[in-house]
């Protein structure tokens, strides 16, 4: 991927971080069932819009699985991590980090 490519991913998953953030605390902390259950559909909601863009390219994909190690079985396990609505906040947000760091490495190369 180019930087604009890796650029492009990052625009589109950073508001997915930021609209799970929102609906994540209230799937947590709802007054009542109904606020929970709506918070789930959308937090889930985000979790599967985040995996449909990753998923699209290899690199990202490796980027993301990175930390499980160089098995197929530990990026695996990495990933389903990921899917995990208590891991997903935290993880993205690394992942957004790292794009950045390759965003600038590719900036730094030029």
């Amino acid at each position: 991927m180019d930087k604009s490519e890796w650029q492009s991913l990052y625009d589109i998953l950073e508001p997915i971080l930021s609209d799970f953030q929102i609906e994540y605390s209230f799937y947590q902390n709802g007054k009542n069932l109904k606020i929970r259950n709506e918070a789930k559909k959308k937090v889930d909601s985000a979790i599967q819009r985040a995996i449909f863009y990753i998923k699209e390219n290899s690199e990202a994909f490796l980027l993301l699985t990175k930390r499980g190690g160089s098995s197929g079985y530990g990026q695996m396990d990495a990933f389903n991590e990921f899917k995990r609505p208590n891991y997903f906040g935290g993880d993205l947000s690394d992942f957004l980090k790292d794009i950045k760091t390759k965003i600038k490495r590719l900036e730094d190369d030029l």
